[in-house]
Parts: C-alpha cells; structure tokens; sequence
C-alpha cells in the first residue's frame, strides 16, 4: 500500500473529525432525544464510513491501486466531501430550509440534472417536505435561519 492512495482516506477523516466536534456544540434535545444536531451528526457518520471502508479498500486491493473515478469524477468527489462538511455550517447560519435547498440544488447538479427545472423543484420541494414533516409530524424545531422573520 503506497501512503499516497491513502492520503484522501486521511485527510476527509480528519475533516469528519473536525466536523464532529463543531458537531457536538449543537445544543441536544434533551425531551425527545433528537434534535438539530441528528442530521448533520447522521451525514458525519456516513462519510466517516465512507472514508474507512475506501481506506480498507486500498488496503486489501494487491497492486495498492484505488479507486479510479470517471473524467470529472475527482472533483465532484471532492465537491461532494466539501458540501457535506459545509451543510452543518450552513444550518445554522443561513437556517434548514436554505441549507438543505442549496445542498439539494449543488447534489443533483453534481449528478448531472439535465433538466434545470426539475432540478429547482426538487431542491425547493425537498426542505419544505422534510421541515414539515419534521415540525409537525416529529414536533423537532429545525433553525429557520434569515426565514425567521418571513415564516413566523
């Protein structure tokens, strides 16, 4: 195994480490035991996943060669990384409904939409879905962000 293979197992465990301790300054609901740390701390552990099992990929592949990725491909993995360590930032500053929408919009643009429109309804469906699905169904408060004053 050449260290060089695994250097991006490394460097996006060390950035899910960091993004699990900013993580963890989210205050926890201490009534229904989900709160607005849930998703982001569920997408840290998917990609810690993600990192680990590319790294024992590399470590069981023979010739220590990785994963080859399509012309694009490097760049919209890393894209992909930099947006899922971003999103947390996000919920907070800019609140749930924006944060989810622009992620929504930058990951079906990254898996090549061709219809644009298509595109921009589901990255404005799926927040609006998901932040009613949990505030009234679940009754989990989800930061609203700069749309505090339009929605309440």
């Amino acid at each position: 195994m050449k260290i060089g293979d695994s250097i991006i197992s490394f460097f996006g465990l060390g950035l899910c480490a960091g993004a699990w301790m900013l993580n963890s300054k989210i205050p926890k609901d201490t009534i229904n035991h989900v709160g607005a740390d849930f998703f982001p701390s569920s997408v840290i552990l998917l990609l810690t996943v993600a990192f680990l099992v590319n790294f024992v990929q590399i470590i069981r592949s023979e010739n220590g060669d990785k994963f080859q990725l399509a012309a694009g491909g490097t760049c919209r993995v890393s894209c992909l990384i930099l947006l899922c360590l971003l999103y947390p930032i996000g919920f907070k500053g800019i609140g749930f409904i924006l944060s989810t929408g622009i992620f929504t919009f930058i990951m079906l643009y990254l898996a090549n939409m061709r219809n644009i429109g298509t595109a921009i309804l589901g990255a404005a469906a799926t927040p609006v879905i998901v932040h009613s699905l949990f505030c009234r169904f679940f009754d989990i408060e989800l930061p609203l962000g700069v749309l505090q004053m339009l929605l309440h």
